[in-house]
């Protein structure tokens, strides 16, 4: 109902990310972005219902999307703050 169709976390601790993607799905997108780009040592990859991937910024470099059938966005929130 938020749009999100899956939230994966990066971070060293496995209960962690558990829990947070958790969390985060239920945030929502630009809430659940901003979440964790609070957070040290969390990184997190969100892919919408309409196949739109975001990543938090530790990740914009590192990740990379092959499938053609999926796009890159851009969080609002996050681009208000560079």
């Amino acid at each position: 109902e938020n749009g999100l169709a899956s939230v994966s976390i990066i971070s060293a601790e496995a209960t962690e990310a558990d829990a947070l993607s958790t969390l985060v799905f239920g945030l929502g997108l630009e809430k659940g972005l901003e979440f964790c780009e609070q957070r040290e040592g969390v990184e997190a990859i969100l892919v919408t219902d309409e196949n739109t991937v975001f990543t938090t910024t530790g990740l914009r470099t590192a990740f990379e999307l092959t499938d053609k059938e999926f796009k890159r966005g851009e969080s609002k929130s996050l681009l208000s703050r560079r």
